[in-house]
């Protein structure tokens, strides 16, 4: 008997967010040049605890692109002054793509910042020794577990490590695959043609509600 295909990392059911799914389109994508290169350096990196704080570091690059190509004028929300955890809570708050994608990417930020504020954290293991490390690597067990047929390494017995960078990279490229969807919904939404046609609706509903609010007045009227 087949094991029934979890569902997606890359998808959400429909009403959670605006969009669930990444749309057909191919795009121009400049992945190659733009973050390639850093995960080749990621890869040459040994030490766990360097390795966290870069690899949440691409995933807050990652952040930046996706709201500069959102929000017209960004930097008023996002500048030097604003946080990895800032960034996130902007994109969860607006619900545009999968939930999960962004849990995923605050769990990475919570890990970054247990390796960054503990001198004594070196490798994953030392978790062990600290009170939320442990608590949010069983975090990172259960979504890695949940998404596991998305994830690259779970034809092996995953390392803690792997599975982060399992994590990091469906964060990072969901997440990036939807810029289509936002690039395409801004360039729609800022045709005159989509104004017009709000405005056309506006119309329209404003004459339903008059119509309603009549309607009201004299079922009130002829009950006096």
């Amino acid at each position: 008997m087949s094991r029934e295909k979890k569902h997606s990392v890359y998808e959400a059911k429909t009403g959670t967010c605006l969009f669930t799914k990444q749309f057909d389109e191919v795009v121009h994508d400049n992945w190659n040049t733009d973050i390639a290169h850093y995960f080749k350096r990621l890869n040459k990196i040994k030490d766990e605890r360097s390795f966290v704080i870069l690899a949440s570091t691409v995933l807050e690059y990652q952040l930046d692109s996706f709201l500069k190509l959102f929000i017209p004028e960004s930097q008023i929300l996002v500048n030097e002054k604003t946080n990895f955890d800032s960034k996130i809570k902007i994109i969860r708050a607006f619900n545009l793509i999968p939930p999960q994608l962004i849990n995923i990417a605050e769990l990475i930020k919570n890990i970054r910042n247990q390796f960054a504020h503990d001198l004594y954290l070196d490798k994953f293991e030392d978790g062990k020794k600290t009170e939320k490390l442990p608590k949010l690597l069983k975090l990172l067990d259960n979504y890695w577990t949940q998404y596991e047929d998305d994830m690259t390494y779970n034809k092996i017995k995953a390392t803690t490590l792997q599975k982060y960078k399992d994590l990091m990279r469906v964060s990072l490229q969901g997440i990036r695959v939807y810029e289509n969807n936002i690039r395409l919904f801004r360039q729609v939404t800022e045709k005159p043609e989509f104004i017009n046609e709000l405005n056309q609706r506006s119309t329209i509903l404003r004459k339903e509600r008059e119509a309603e609010f009549q309607k009201n007045i004299m079922k009130y009227m002829q009950t006096k």
